[in-house]
């Protein structure tokens, strides 16, 4: 397909959805310009020149600059109450929590850029972590891990990165104590990741991202490092042909004294996360951690030791419930050996997630999730 014909069927497609008032967005760079696309066809034809092709963020859905590459690498953070705030999971662009032995949750957090600031603390691996990890085709960091985890990772000849193995790319924090005080230095840890030979110039995802309205519509949203990325008014739930109704956000207790909440902003089209009723904050204190969907994936999940090691079943299919742009989908999850998670509709179809943040509560079946109605 050439890059003409692909931008007429996006306009074509925009013309039906949106009407007589349309406009494409051209992105250059950060910047975005609306073109109008108004008027005869001859002054439609002559927009249509200046449009330029897309490329997309694999995890965000987002468009990406020319003159940027993505970098596409996975970090575990501890997530236990003497680990927060936690650092640098405010540019992650997608993040899966998942339960860990103790009642406590652990963050896998991937990122599509280089983050801006040391993140951690960086725990210890688990197989279902490694799971994740190699369905969206990252390298990972992280220190240590259970012995089936350092298993598994020997026997794929897993590109990791274990801080126990050689500590280049990591550093301690003596503000805090161990061992909630190992960071990734991003600079260093790319040095490492690079030097090993790993690859980090592609992800994979499961993920359907509304791009079409990214693009057309130039839907606002703020991405990994505050990126802004369109500038029109937003999309609302009402907007989703599978929504099952208008919810401002949800909470649900998700481990010993550990309840998270999200809350829809309308005005940023971002949900807000709070721990135990207060807002939750990365450790400079400046940033609120958000998300454009937030999805929640029940799992069967099973003791496997004296250790309260856990297997989480992340093959199959269960029930998930989506939250996107105000609204909550009731949906389900598929997923094969070491391909991406996917969330569907009982027909199928992929549920369109709003192009930014995604957070993925991994929660066992019996979790109970309260809904704030809208």
């Amino acid at each position: 397909m050439t890059r003409r014909t692909l931008v007429l069927w996006l306009v074509t497609l925009a013309m039906v959805a949106v009407g007589l008032s349309l406009c494409v967005t051209k992105f250059r760079s950060n910047l975005v310009e609306e073109v109008p696309l108004a008027g005869p066809p001859s002054a439609i034809e002559s927009h249509i020149e200046q449009v330029q092709v897309v490329r997309l963020d694999t995890f965000t859905g987002m468009p990406v600059a020319d003159d940027e590459e993505p970098v596409y690498i996975g970090i575990v953070v501890e997530n236990s109450p003497a680990a927060r705030p936690v650092s640098g999971v405010e540019d992650a662009a997608l993040v899966y929590e998942v339960p860990a032995e103790g009642g406590i949750t652990r963050l896998l957090a991937l990122f599509s850029i280089v983050p801006r600031v040391p993140v951690g603390p960086v725990r210890s691996i688990r197989p279902y972590i490694i799971d994740l990890a190699e369905a969206h085709g990252v390298p990972v960091a992280f220190c240590g891990g259970s012995p089936a985890a350092l298993a598994m990772i020997k026997q794929m000849n897993y590109p990791a990165v274990n801080e126990l193995v050689r500590p280049a790319g990591f550093f301690r924090d003596s503000a805090r104590r161990a061992p909630h005080n190992l960071y990734a230095s991003p600079d260093a840890l790319m040095k490492r990741i690079t030097g090993a030979g790993f690859a980090t110039d592609s992800g994979r995802t499961g993920f359907a991202y509304d791009t079409v309205a990214a693009i057309v519509t130039g839907v606002g949203v703020t991405g990994p490092g505050g990126t802004s990325i369109g500038a029109g008014s937003g999309v609302d739930g009402t907007d989703s042909a599978n929504l099952t109704r208008l919810a401002q956000g949800i909470s649900a207790r998700m481990g010993v004294n550990y309840t998270v909440s999200w809350a829809y902003s309308a005005e940023s089209g971002a949900y807000l996360r709070s721990i135990n009723g207060k807002p939750d904050v990365d450790r400079s204190g400046e940033h609120r951690l958000t998300a454009e969907n937030v999805i929640v994936v029940f799992a069967r999940t099973r003791v496997l030791d004296d250790e309260g090691r856990l297997a989480v079943e992340l093959e199959g299919s269960g029930k998930a419930v989506v939250l996107s742009r105000g609204g909550i989908t009731e949906a389900r999850w598929e997923r094969a050996a070491g391909q991406p998670l996917r969330v569907v509709t009982e027909d199928g179809s992929s549920v369109p997630l709003c192009p930014g943040r995604t957070w993925v509560h991994v929660v066992d079946q019996a979790t109970r999730l309260n809904v704030v109605e809208g």
